[in-house]
């Protein structure tokens, strides 16, 4: 059954799935779908007439509204980052750019610990990998995909098993580090996301994991956790930031971070989103590739 979600003039689903760079596992089907795993749920979406339309075993309604911020005052947060010119530039070229919000902070996190010194088409080949080898198989039609597995089966399947599928820089070992913590309690990723944790602790206990850096924990902030002041800072975002720092390098990733938060506001993760395009597409960066 094909359900229907009315939405804004906010978005454009090709401009925010088709690099990638956000979730790591959709992938282009015929007639304009896109084919994605949502919280254990195989779904296949597109846009079309000014509406999502999506296919899936059951009412997902409540969960693509928040996955593609569809409850966010997109003009409200838009109009605040545009108080600066050259974000304001980027918005009226990119308007339809959105956030997105996983559902599962914990794929989340493997996938940006699959991310570090690699690119988006081994991160996006790696999380396949390890859900088609541990997660359970779910199916659409014609189309197969697999869950992933929770930390607790990744505990359980261990390092070995994850070797096997040739991650690179020892990402195995850190994977199942990360579940142990989750599985033993000394990291909750659930309550990070909760309003009273605020941006800078949610990502003080996420870097306490190995395999998880400044950058690392700011995309899962981002893109997992609701925090959307957090500022990922890659090359991308350095080369957007150089101008504003005009005869001088920018100032180190701590530092540019503090600056960013307080120069764009509450938002600037929004603002992180568009400067990050900007940036890429101005190099003529080949899709696929960081």
């Amino acid at each position: 059954m094909t359900r229907r979600i009315p939405i804004g003039r906010r978005l454009n689903l090709d401009a925010v799935l088709r690099d990638g760079t956000q979730d790591y596992r959709w992938r282009p089907r015929e007639d304009c779908w896109y084919s994605g795993v949502l919280d254990g749920h195989l779904v296949h979406v597109r846009q079309i007439d000014g509406a999502l339309e999506y296919r899936a075993d059951a009412n997902l309604d409540t969960l693509i509204v928040r996955y593609f911020r569809l409850d966010d005052d997109i003009e409200a947060i838009l109009a605040e980052i545009s108080r600066d010119g050259r974000i304001a530039g980027l918005v009226a070229k990119y308007p339809h750019l959105r956030i997105i919000r996983q559902p599962d902070p914990w794929e989340c996190t493997v996938a940006y610990i699959c991310s570090a010194n690699n690119n988006v088409r081994r991160i996006a080949e790696s999380i396949e990998k390890i859900a088609e080898r541990l997660g359970r198989p779910i199916e659409l039609g014609d189309d197969r995909r697999h869950t992933f597995p929770t930390p607790e089966v990744v505990l359980d399947a261990g390092e070995e098993a994850l070797a096997g599928l040739k991650l690179g820089l020892n990402r195995h070992r850190k994977i199942v580090a990360a579940a142990r913590r989750i599985c033993e309690g000394t990291l909750d990723l659930g309550s990070l996301s909760q309003p009273e944790v605020c941006y800078a602790e949610a990502k003080r206990r996420l870097m306490v994991c190995d395999g998880i850096g400044g950058k690392v924990a700011d995309c899962i902030a981002l893109f997992s956790l609701y925090k959307l002041e957090a500022f990922p800072v890659d090359i991308w975002v350095r080369r957007a930031m150089a101008g504003y720092f005009p005869g001088d390098e920018p100032p180190p990733d701590d530092e540019l971070i503090i600056w960013a938060q307080d120069h764009f506001g509450q938002y600037a993760g929004y603002a992180n989103q568009f400067l990050f395009r900007g940036a890429r597409d101005a190099s003529d960066t080949p899709r696929g590739e960081q």
